[in-house]
């Protein structure tokens, strides 16, 4: 080739190749150590994330809730309202029953 050895060259690869090795077998530790410092920050910064995620459902929960309560209360008014009708049509005071049996009110 360039004037080198293929013997030479398979040689300087190997070299190459077994010193990465050992510096990786080395600083292996050191290397997972790193990843799992970083899976950790990960988990934290999701924590927070699902944190605030988890008050706004609660918030959206809570204000639906409040929504569903003050339309059960107006609901339960205005039926109220409606029977305090119904009973007035059906049976008419007392002053207006003796005038339609035709007596006279003092």
């Amino acid at each position: 080739m360039f004037g080198i050895d293929t013997t030479v060259l398979a040689f300087i690869v190997l070299a190459g190749f077994s010193a990465g090795a050992v510096a990786y077998a080395f600083l292996f530790t050191r290397i997972d150590n790193e990843k799992q410092a970083g899976k950790r920050l990960q988990t934290i910064k999701t924590a927070e994330t699902d944190r605030s995620v988890v008050k706004a459902t609660r918030d959206r929960a809570a204000e639906a809730v409040k929504r569903r309560k003050s339309l059960q209360d107006t609901l339960k008014q205005l039926d109220e309202k409606q029977k305090t009708n119904d009973r007035n049509l059906k049976k008419p005071p007392l002053k207006v029953q003796i005038r339609q049996a035709g007596m006279q009110v003092p």
